[in-house]
């Protein structure tokens, strides 16, 4: 019954009309924007040109990339960053192909964990997170982007599925969300950017210093007979040393003693061993 239905669904496509010309007045400046989604099924993004013209905003899809979601399962963060991702890679596509500065793209999503990622340094977080965190800065700057409610984001539609009769008449995948079609003054303010605690915990980057310190101290006897090839070495080694610790201990460098070894230091060597 559903393949009946997704067949008959199909022919129904031959209906669509798109408008080819995207920027209908070149003296006008045009944005870029471009929404991310993504679920258990799917993930990818849409992306629509907004023109101020002389007859009023003109908002019109522009392209859209979808991408069946890994058999292995992944949580939906991670696939909302995928979504992010393929969103940043239009980004780079569409931008240089039309011309549209950076300051004139708007990337939306509606997940507030990807927001706090993007903003981050990939550093803090697993190689999964981090490389995607790294390969989104890249190709975009933190401020293009932005939060949409769910049921304003056509990405959801990508991510969600949709059937060829509501594709074909449905007003916000082809014109995009109401918002945009309003001066940026009716936009909704964007809210405080948050996290999930338990979330980001999960994907940050555990680092473990571990130092061990002996319960023994090891100390190195240099003045073992067996190191010495006979007596009289280790005795003036020794005495050596004796002058060496009382030179330090003495402040008036004249008494300090700088000669030969005496015989008195030889014997408190002697002694000493």
């Amino acid at each position: 019954m559903k393949a009946d239905n997704w067949i008959n669904g199909i022919s129904r496509l031959n209906e669509i009309k798109i408008e080819r010309r995207l920027l209908k007045e070149s003296d006008s400046k045009a944005e870029l924007h471009i929404f991310v989604d993504a679920s258990k099924d799917a993930y990818g993004a849409v992306a629509y040109v907004r023109q101020q013209t002389s007859g009023g905003i003109r908002v019109i899809l522009v392209m859209a990339k979808g991408r069946v979601s890994p058999t292995k399962v992944i949580a939906i963060p991670r696939l909302e960053l995928l979504a992010a991702c393929e969103g940043a890679k239009l980004v780079k596509r569409l931008g240089d192909a039309l011309e549209i500065e950076m300051e004139n793209i708007w990337i939306w999503t509606d997940s507030m964990i990807v927001l706090h990622w993007i903003k981050q340094h990939g550093k803090y977080y697993k190689p999964f997170v981090a490389n995607r965190i790294g390969e989104i800065q890249r190709m975009t700057i933190r401020k293009n982007w932005q939060y949409v409610q769910t049921r304003q984001n056509p990405a959801d539609i990508l991510s969600r599925g949709i059937s060829a009769d509501d594709y074909i008449n449905h007003e916000m995948w082809w014109k995009g969300p109401t918002f945009l079609s309003l001066s940026k003054e009716n936009w909704q303010e964007q809210p405080k950017l948050s996290k999930n605690d338990s979330i980001d915990s999960d994907e940050r980057r555990i680092t473990i210093t571990a130092i061990k310190e002996s319960s023994e101290r090891k100390t190195r006897n240099c003045f073992l007979p067996e190191t010495f090839s006979n007596w009289w070495k280790l005795r003036r080694a020794m005495a050596w040393v004796l002058r060496w610790i009382k030179n330090c201990r003495t402040k008036d460098k004249l008494l300090r003693h700088s000669k030969d070894l005496a015989i008195n230091e030889l014997q408190e060597a002697e002694s000493t061993l």
